[in-house]
């Protein structure tokens, strides 16, 4: 075991979690379950979007054709 899984148990054994840990990260969470309930929540949505803005097809290629940066402005030749 690494001192970083010593680390984790004790503080899991602190917060009263003294169950023995299941084998791996899979075994202790329902992934589908997570996605799930990320993809119907509106602040993980609002997040997201502040770093990642969505782009439609036709956003994209007017960018690319326009030479604009997904912020609104041109893109400086150097």
């Amino acid at each position: 075991m690494r001192l970083s899984d010593d680390m984790v148990a004790a503080d899991l054994h602190h917060l009263g979690y003294d169950d023995a840990a299941a084998s791996g990260p899979a075994d202790e969470v329902d992934a589908d379950a997570v996605r799930a309930g990320l993809l119907d929540d509106a602040h993980v949505d609002r997040a997201v979007e502040s770093l990642w803005p969505r782009l439609a097809p036709g956003d994209l290629v007017r960018m690319l054709l326009t030479e604009r940066r997904l912020g609104g402005t041109p893109r400086r030749h150097v």
